[in-house]
């Protein structure tokens, strides 16, 4: 089975594709500070199904509210969708 990190590239690249599908620039920007979190949690782990459950619940753990943990996990599952990750 092939591992997928999430490089920097990806993450520049999703931008792009945020800003081609006209979100809202704060939406963007918020967005990609939740994937960078995501890819910080990751270190050098690969991007699977298991790490974003481990992220939910350290957000959980950590005292975030649900609706926060949501917007977080909308922005992962939006750049899996992007990298064809679902």
């Amino acid at each position: 089975m092939k591992q997928h990190r999430l490089t920097p590239l990806q993450i520049a690249d999703f931008r792009r594709y945020l800003r081609r599908e006209e979100r809202a620039p704060a939406t963007i920007e918020k967005y990609i500070q939740n994937i960078q979190e995501f890819s910080a949690f990751l270190q050098e782990e690969a991007v699977s199904k298991e790490a974003a459950a481990r992220w939910k619940e350290s957000l959980l753990t950590a005292g975030l509210a649900p609706a926060t943990v949501t917007g977080k996990l909308s922005a992962l599952n939006s750049l899996l969708r992007f990298l064809g990750r679902e």
